[in-house]
């Protein structure tokens, strides 16, 4: 029932709060601490079911749990690792290249500040030859 509720719940995030939010409305939120609590709300959220999909072997259902999650939250380190091993779990290596290149690429990007060791380490178990296709090339 719990992971019911859960997906139910998770399958009304879209995207970033008040993404499309009229420029100069809302200007309240920048005080209140409402966009990061449902941020980490969804993101925890998002985890527990990736966590009970996991345990069930549900690894497909898990990867949308952890997909769903990253719609709001989507620089939380903690969703990329989860959606990491579901995708592991499924057993389609090119579908885990994909996931590490896209988040070697966005951590890459301008402002990313690059990855955490622990999510490095958890790539590097996974796939170990992805350092090897996803080095810039000189």
């Amino acid at each position: 029932m719990r992971a019911v509720l859960l997906e139910k719940a998770l399958g009304l995030v879209r995207g970033p709060l008040l993404a499309d939010r009229p420029r100069g409305r809302y200007a309240w939120l920048a005080a209140d601490d409402l966009e990061y609590d449902v941020t980490a709300a969804v993101a925890d959220a998002a985890h527990r079911l990736c966590e009970v999909r996991l345990a069930r072997g549900e690894a497909d259902r898990a990867v949308g749990a952890a997909r769903a999650g990253l719609l709001l939250a989507p620089d939380d380190e903690g969703l990329w690792r989860d959606l990491l091993r579901a995708t592991h779990l499924t057993g389609d290596a090119a579908r885990l290249r994909a996931v590490a290149d896209g988040l070697h690429r966005r951590s890459d990007r301008p402002g990313g500040g690059g990855m955490a060791p622990e999510t490095e380490a958890l790539i590097d178990e996974l796939l170990p030859s992805w350092r090897v296709r996803s080095a810039p090339s000189a």
